[in-house]
């Protein structure tokens, strides 16, 4: 599935495939405030992308027998190669087959 972005002519391509985070790179400064390190650097499709910087994050909140907690959090990021990306890491994660996986690409912009 693709759409048109509001970024003149770039093209939105939606994935929801899972990402390899490469050991060692994640945020150290995040995971002291007890959320996910985004991942410097991570493969993706059997390529290596390092994250030039974070555009926008956020998350998303779920229910649970009336408690409200987060689900995901977001990351709208642009790589060394200009590639744009929305990751995010699952707080929760199912199994997919026998992969388990907490890292994902939502979509990609090119």
């Amino acid at each position: 599935m693709t759409a048109d972005s509001a970024s003149g002519g770039r093209r939105r391509t939606f994935v929801s495939e899972p990402m390899t985070p490469e050991p060692g790179s994640g945020s150290v400064d995040a995971m002291a405030r007890g959320e996910p390190g985004l991942p410097h650097t991570f493969s993706w499709r059997g390529e290596r992308f390092e994250v030039a910087r974070v555009i926008e994050t956020g998350k998303s909140q779920g229910e649970d027998r009336g408690d409200v907690y987060v689900r995901k959090h977001w990351y709208d990021i642009e790589t060394t190669s200009g590639l744009r990306m929305r990751v995010y890491f699952d707080r929760n994660p199912g199994k997919s087959g026998s992969q388990l996986s907490r890292w994902w690409v939502y979509w990609v912009e090119k």
